[in-house]
């Protein structure tokens, strides 16, 4: 080997990197894995105190044993951080109870937490957290929700998914969180009114449609919503979808997926006495899945005809279909009615795809 080929491999120059840069590096590779760097030398000692970004999931955990040393490490890592900007936790052995320190880092921005208990009473302040992601978490009662919610005031982006241990009804109550931007939420996690300036909202409803009728009523108007996305479990009538029209004025993305309740299910829609601002002034891309029944095919036709700025229409026939081996597939011939629906708008494809 040559001598100039030996002195370029002797070279440290990532540690001769600046401190930020290092830091910036360690904060995409999951935290365990960052801490292991300590050993290289002194120069990397002190920087997994100074990374901005925690990332905890624990594949590895196998056993009970396992798991508590796991939720050890990850309160020692959280006590020993000083400028946490960003924290991911995800346990996949079992629920993870949460370390309470956690609700008390005031320069966290993004919380970010899957599989996790929080079964004790919280305290929370979190004045900068803007993305807020709480999938598959189990609170004590709804009061824990509200506190971390009330405790969050600048929060911009929510995800949710919220099982409760005590099914009380709650005696915090939810302050309205004006900065929302974008929420993907489960039907009753949150009220609507609590988030009625959001732009993007992602709903689903997986309680049957007679059950979210009386929350539904609770709708305020969304004047800043522009993209709404709706996931239905339960699927009844399209008259569901027209009442959330009245309160989106300004909508100009609609995606609709949907399970049908019942593989014999046919409804005969009636287009509603009048068209909704959001339709006739605003809306822009709209796209269903469809199950075969002759309704879809009805609220299709009401939005080619009745949306002037409409550009885009997408039919899927593959997507969310009825999973049943007696039932293989929706009939496509129906859909050759829509390629001679009159269209309002000059500008709208219409698109099938499977």
């Amino acid at each position: 080997m040559s001598p100039t080929i030996k002195n370029s491999v002797d070279v440290d120059r990532i540690s001769n990197l600046p401190d930020d840069l290092l830091c910036h590096i360690l904060s995409f590779l999951p935290t365990k894995l960052s801490l292991t760097t300590t050993v290289l030398s002194k120069r990397w000692t002190p920087l997994c105190k100074l990374v901005t970004s925690l990332h905890f999931e624990e594949e590895s955990v196998h056993d009970v044993k396992v798991f508590h040393g796991f939720c050890r490490f990850v309160d020692a890592v959280m006590l020993s951080t000083q400028l946490v900007k960003t924290i991911y936790i995800m346990c996949k052995f079992r629920t993870m109870p949460l370390p309470l320190s956690i609700f008390s880092f005031r320069t966290l921005v993004v919380l970010k937490l899957k599989r996790i208990k929080v079964v004790v009473d919280i305290s929370v302040d979190l004045p900068s957290v803007k993305t807020l992601y709480l999938i598959h978490i189990y609170f004590k009662n709804k009061d824990n929700l509200n506190k971390l919610l009330n405790g969050c005031p600048i929060l911009e982006n929510l995800q949710t998914h919220i099982y409760y241990i005590e099914q009380d009804l709650g005696h915090v109550r939810l302050k309205t969180l004006s900065n929302f931007i974008t929420a993907d939420i489960v039907a009753f996690d949150v009220p609507f009114r609590t988030i009625f300036n959001v732009q993007i909202l992602k709903l689903q409803m997986k309680s049957r449609l007679s059950e979210v009728d009386s929350y539904c009523k609770d709708f305020p108007v969304f004047r800043n919503l522009i993209n709404l996305s709706l996931y239905f479990c339960y699927f009844r009538h399209w008259d569901d979808v027209a009442e959330v029209f009245q309160y989106c004025p300004k909508l100009q993305i609609l995606d609709i997926f949907k399970l049908a309740i019942d593989q014999h299910f046919s409804i005969n829609w009636k287009y509603p006495n009048s068209v909704p601002e959001c339709i006739s002034s605003h809306l822009r891309s709209c796209t269903i899945n469809y199950e075969g029944w002759n309704d879809e095919l009805q609220f299709t036709k009401y939005i080619l005809q009745n949306a002037q700025l409409l550009e885009v229409m997408k039919v899927y026939t593959g997507q969310f279909a009825y999973r049943n081996p007696l039932y293989p597939g929706p009939n496509r011939r129906p859909l050759e009615e829509l390629t001679s629906c009159p269209i309002l708008s000059p500008k709208c494809k219409l698109l099938i795809d499977s």
